[in-house]
């Protein structure tokens, strides 16, 4: 492991629950395979991933993890190309800081979606049928 890599680990937030690591080995996360199909059906805090550069695949993957494995998700891209931010901001991550060669990433499902002020009753047309009808 590089010590930039050692570096941007330490950096993140420490997290209460469970994390898994992909593609790369760190203390008190447990080990899931680069394989999809043998990823445990568990939910994790947190997933770290690692990846060589970012393909279709590798969306893929992301948007799996995103939808069905863990609540943040934080992302080193060792080979990164022009397209990979909007690849990323279309899956809902934001950049984070790191070293200026690579590109990091990280979703929080905490902090994906704001509350916005046009989400309530008070401006629907029928606000006394807020939370009673579901179509």
């Amino acid at each position: 492991m590089t010590s930039a890599l050692a570096h941007w680990l330490q950096a993140l937030p420490p997290v209460a629950g469970p994390q898994a690591c992909i593609g790369l080995t760190v203390a008190n996360c447990q080990s899931w395979p680069n394989d999809v199909a043998q990823w445990p059906a568990q939910y994790q805090e947190r997933v770290i991933l690692r990846l060589d550069h970012l393909d279709p695949e590798s969306l893929a993957l992301l948007g799996r993890l995103r939808n069905q494995h863990a609540r943040q998700i934080a992302v080193w891209i060792d080979q990164p190309t022009e397209q990979d931010l909007n690849q990323m901001l279309a899956l809902g991550f934001k950049t984070l800081a790191g070293p200026p060669e690579v590109a990091c990433y990280g979703y929080d499902l905490v902090s994906y979606n704001h509350t916005r002020d046009w989400n309530n009753p008070k401006y629907w047309a029928n606000p006394e049928r807020w939370g009673v009808d579901h179509w």
